[in-house]
């Protein structure tokens, strides 16, 4: 074969897509690995994570100093004031909290962090029918009043199930309620989880920030690459991946943080927020 014959054949031959080139390139099927691994791990992961939030305290009535004629009686005894709070408890991790993962000796039980009387305790809802709990107000070791709870029958905390409870108290309002309790495989115990993000979720969520914000980020990055490989063809200068790679992070970060904000629903029991 001549040497023309072998330069028009390789004129002939027919060039690479640019999007092919992008796909096959060692820094795509790196990011597509460390995402499948990511989503791998999180899908399969089980664990057990109870949570609790607390709302802000209500005043349902308080006397008025120097007023005598004012007087507040709960069960014939005179209180000086009475407020309310809700409180909600659940299993946000995947694997179940069985009724026996709770030990006596630290008991599931909600507790003021200042010497309050708690009035009386009613559980408003609970994720399911079917999941029930007893209720009542005892005393812990520095004699604080709480109220302990526990799991009738032989139920358990699958994801998301929990119960909301309403308290109706006398004292400070500044007092921090906390859940405690020992849960086997949960060595942090109850975390808190504020009460005013858990509210402010939109549910159902807007469907045009969860498609168009991440076909925009998408459209952005097929477009960044592909201007970026044109310019190595003509004018045949060597990619700046760094810059190409930090700038599609800043936009990915900018237009999925709504999505993510807006997908909070997936992560929170529906029951509590509808």
């Amino acid at each position: 074969m001549t040497e023309q014959e072998e330069t028009k054949k390789t004129e002939e031959k027919p060039e690479q897509s640019l999007v092919w080139i992008v796909i096959k390139h060692p820094i795509t099927i790196a990011i597509i690995g460390i995402i499948a691994t990511v989503m791998v791990y999180i899908l399969t992961r089980e664990v057990k994570e109870p949570v609790f939030t607390v709302s802000s305290p209500e005043l349902v009535a308080q006397t008025v100093d120097g007023e005598q004629k004012l007087k507040i009686f709960w069960n014939k005894r005179a209180i000086p004031n009475a407020a309310s709070v809700k409180i909600a408890i659940w299993n946000d991790g995947s694997r179940f909290i069985d009724k026996n993962d709770f030990i006596s000796s630290d008991p599931l039980r909600i507790i003021p962090s200042a010497k309050v009387n708690i009035l009386a305790v009613q559980v408003l809802k609970t994720s399911r029918p079917s999941l029930k709990f007893d209720i009542n107000i005892g005393k812990n070791a520095e004699e604080t009043e709480c109220v302990m709870i526990d799991i009738k029958g032989d139920e358990a905390l699958e994801k998301f199930d929990g119960g909301l409870f309403h308290i109706l108290f006398s004292g400070s309002r500044d007092s921090n309620w906390k859940v405690l309790g020992r849960v086997k495989g949960a060595k942090e115990g109850f975390q808190e989880v504020s009460w005013g993000r858990l509210h402010r979720i939109q549910y159902p969520p807007r469907l045009w920030v969860l498609i168009i914000l991440p076909l925009a980020a998408l459209g952005f990055t097929i477009y960044s690459t592909f201007l970026t490989l044109r310019n190595i063809k003509k004018e045949g200068k060597k990619i700046g991946w760094p810059g190409l790679v930090l700038g599609n992070l800043v936009v990915w970060g900018i237009l999925i943080m709504p999505v993510i904000l807006e997908c909070q629903y997936l992560s929170v029991p529906l029951w509590l927020i509808r």
